[in-house]
């Protein structure tokens, strides 16, 4: 019987053990769950906060950039009147408070900025939308007092989140300066467009006078025939050249490459220069051609005396272009004041022209534009030396201006200020017009390179006429080699830049580099249409001693032969 009691006390210990080992894994399920519990609790607990913190951030930003927006924008009820409205149309409308806005009519508060016709345009378009539930986008121009300002406009339905409309939001932006730079930049292709017409019709009206002479001249056989035939040749193919470099000029302002060659000059000789030009025109047109010159301006002068020229040819050649046979011509140069060293001088030229209004005016000194579209018809001319004369003056810290009234004449005026000049340290420069052509060459030799064998046959004739002897080559490599076979047979150089094989600066280098005294010291000067002031620097670092520009001006080439080979 106690071995019974026994077992029996075992198997309740066994018993109750087991039953403690399912409790325990009961708590510990328990436990675990009521962790996750707990866990689920703080996740929800935390997205609910985060979602209510970025729903007020959202809140907070869409609050910032309602207000703070540069554009208007109005949220309109399903009864049309207005609910909000930005701080931007506050201010642009100039209502005192917001409550002028909310709560009334989208047709009261829009209709003072707006003509009947445009107002009753988008208050039908706001209907459509809110019908069809179909965004819209329209133009606008709203009057805030004095000023018209442009803008595109959305008009957008509104719903809810159950997708129910909730009524209409109008957006607009202002586009005034958008619209205007547009309108510019049209307004600037049709002047480019024009200006292309019209240089096609200037460069194309000298170059059939050379065509047509040149054909006429062939077929007369008379002397007086041909040279008749030549001299309007020459005078066509002067007026190409000064469109050439009027393009040319226009070219290097706008690329802020034109520099300035200052030098001590003589006013009353650049004066005289410039008269001389212009007074052949004015013969021609039987014009009156008066000067007036303050005799209190001195004599000596430091700037770009050639600068000055242009600038007052240009300002002639208009005057003479736009006055009638038997009008006047007035070229005036007074001192307004002597300070230190220095002097500031007003010039004018007054016309009696055909004279400009307002409008014409106030396009004179613009790039690729004349005061009329028909000016170049009638008159001709490619409407860039007014602004070329502009640019220039202002480079030297100068300043134009013009007075006019339509059918009055025109005046227009400049002022300058330069230093003045010892007369002492004048250099005086012989003008090339000066340099006649009986300079006698006898005995010297030159050796011509071009790979144009019109331009040798041209260069060549006009050398021998002045008792040159011309041997030529076609290109670097042909001129370094004639060069090298006789070197002292030759005293000076004339070099192209541009040429095939081995070119212009390349072969002065190979010249300079064969190191004999000959080499080094023989004058290479370049005859090249290669004209700017690059290439003329790249001619000097080459190691040619000077520059001559095509086409050929005999003149100067006399000049520079002179000073070279004497």
């Amino acid at each position: 019987m106690g071995e019974n009691l026994e077992k029996t006390f075992d198997e309740q210990i066994n018993e109750l053990r087991r039953e403690n080992r399912k409790l325990t894994r009961e708590v510990t399920y328990l436990k675990n769950a009521i962790k996750q519990e707990k866990i689920a609790y703080t996740t929800v607990l935390n997205q609910q906060r985060a979602s209510t913190f970025v729903q007020r951030e959202r809140e907070r930003y869409l609050a910032l950039l309602l207000v703070n927006s540069p554009s208007i924008i109005l949220f309109l009820n399903q009864a049309d009147r207005v609910e909000f409205c930005t701080d931007y149309f506050i201010k642009m409308a100039r209502f005192k408070r917001p409550s002028d806005v909310l709560g009334h009519l989208l047709s009261d508060v829009l209709e003072p900025f707006m003509d009947t016709l445009a107002h009753e345009e988008l208050l039908t378009q706001t209907k459509n939308v809110t019908l069809t539930n179909i965004s819209l986008s329209l133009d606008v121009s709203f009057s805030f007092g004095e000023d018209k300002v442009d803008f595109a406009g959305l008009i957008v339905p509104m719903k809810d989140e159950e997708e129910k409309s909730s009524g209409t939001m109008l957006m607009f932006h202002d586009v005034t300066d958008l619209k205007r730079s547009r309108e510019e930049a049209l307004a600037a292709s049709r002047a480019k467009s024009n200006f292309l017409s019209n240089m096609s019709h200037e460069i194309r009206t000298p170059m059939n006078t050379i065509i047509g002479m040149t054909t006429i001249g062939k077929r007369d056989a008379s002397s007086n025939g041909k040279n008749t035939a030549f001299e309007k040749i020459q005078i066509a193919s002067n007026h190409l050249l000064g469109i050439i470099n009027d393009i040319l000029d226009i070219s290097k302002i706008e690329a802020g490459k034109i520099e300035l060659f200052l030098v001590d000059f003589s006013f009353s000789e650049m004066i005289d220069k410039v008269i001389s030009v212009a007074a052949v025109r004015m013969n021609d047109k039987n014009q009156r051609f008066s000067v007036n010159i303050d005799s209190e301006i001195p004599d000596y002068l430091y700037g770009d005396d050639r600068c000055l020229a242009q600038i007052i040819t240009n300002i002639l050649s208009n005057a003479v272009k736009f006055t009638p046979e038997k009008g006047e011509v007035t070229l005036s140069a007074e001192i307004l004041r002597k300070w230190d060293n220095n002097c500031t001088i007003r010039v004018s030229v007054k016309d009696t022209g055909i004279g400009m209004t307002q409008e014409e005016q106030s396009m004179l000194f613009k790039v690729f534009q004349q005061a009329e579209a028909g000016i170049s018809r009638k008159f001709g001319g490619s409407g860039l030396g007014l602004v070329i004369s502009k640019s220039l003056l202002e480079i030297m810290g100068g300043e134009i201006w013009v007075e006019s009234e339509k059918g009055h004449g025109s005046e227009f005026i400049f002022t300058i200020s330069l230093p003045i000049s010892d007369p002492e340290k004048l250099t005086a420069v012989k003008d090339t017009s000066e340099v006649g052509c009986d300079i006698d060459f006898t005995g010297k030799t030159i050796l011509l390179v071009d790979d144009i064998e019109a331009n040798l046959e041209i260069a060549e004739i006009l050398l021998e006429n002045i008792n040159l002897k011309v041997v030529t080559a076609q290109n670097g490599k042909d001129a370094i080699e004639t060069f090298i076979k006789d070197e002292n047979r030759y005293d000076l150089i004339l070099m192209d830049m541009q040429m095939p094989v081995v070119d212009g600066l390349q072969a002065t280098q190979m010249i300079r580099a064969l190191g004999s005294e000959k080499a080094v010291k023989i004058p290479i000067i370049a005859m090249t249409a290669n004209v700017f002031k690059e290439d003329v620097d790249k001619c000097r670092a080459a190691g040619m001693n000077g520059h001559l520009g095509k086409p050929i001006n005999m003149a100067e080439v006399v000049k520079v032969l002179a000073e070279w080979l004497n």
